[in-house]
């Protein structure tokens, strides 16, 4: 049985509601924003538009950059431009809490930015369904 992705983003909003631990919990949240939108996207366009994961670290550039270069192929695929560029926003800020010692920016505002970006990455896919 496959898993489903979008139980990391239920987990990213319990997470960033969480009065124990805030820090480690909000960026607990942006991280798992991300991770359930790039697995769900990954698998989709493995699925629906050809791309061939190489299972590496370099998935995460390589299917932003094989989505826009859809886009700019087929102009019937350009919303994928702005889900790739949404994905880049998203990968950003979760390397911001993932790796960083101290936080650039408000992690409450990064926080919400990044479960709303998910969020329409879902809503932008399953409209496709």
């Amino acid at each position: 049985m496959e898993y489903e992705w979008k139980e990391f983003l239920e987990l990213a909003c319990f997470l960033a509601k969480n009065k124990k631990y805030i820090e480690a919990s909000k960026r607990s949240a942006v991280s798992r924003a991300y991770y359930s939108t790039f697995c769900y996207v990954r698998n989709y366009a493995k699925e629906n538009l050809g791309f061939n994961p190489k299972n590496t670290a370099e998935d995460h550039r390589y299917l932003r950059e094989y989505l826009r270069n859809m886009s700019i192929e087929n102009k019937k695929y350009k919303k994928w431009t702005e889900i790739a560029s949404y994905l880049d926003k998203l990968r950003r800020k979760r390397n911001n809490c993932d790796y960083s010692d101290t936080i650039s920016g408000n992690l409450d505002e990064i926080v919400g930015v990044a479960i709303d970006l998910a969020k329409k990455i879902f809503k932008e896919i399953e409209s496709e369904n």
